[in-house]
């Protein structure tokens, strides 16, 4: 599948309802734009996961609050590699 994206977005936020992995869209999102930073919210699970595409793709457990989440954005928190 072909994504037609607009390459000036910085960060994308996501609904996360069944499973604690990085959804496929997600994944060929990060190949199309690796500059782009994804956030996916379990609301249910009460958990927030940020990615960021690399050579690998990293993601890093965070505070699931808009604190957490700008400081993710901004790289402030590590990243753990898979």
């Amino acid at each position: 599948m072909k994504l037609r994206l607009n390459n000036t977005a910085r960060f994308l936020g996501m609904a996360l309802e069944r499973s604690n992995r990085l959804p496929h869209l997600c994944q060929s999102i990060l190949e199309e734009c690796p500059r782009m930073k994804v956030i996916l919210i379990a609301p249910v699970r009460k958990s927030t996961t940020f990615y960021k595409a690399s050579l690998l793709v990293a993601s890093n457990q965070m505070e699931a609050s808009g604190t957490g989440a700008m400081n993710a954005l901004r790289g402030i928190q590590p990243m753990v590699r898979w």
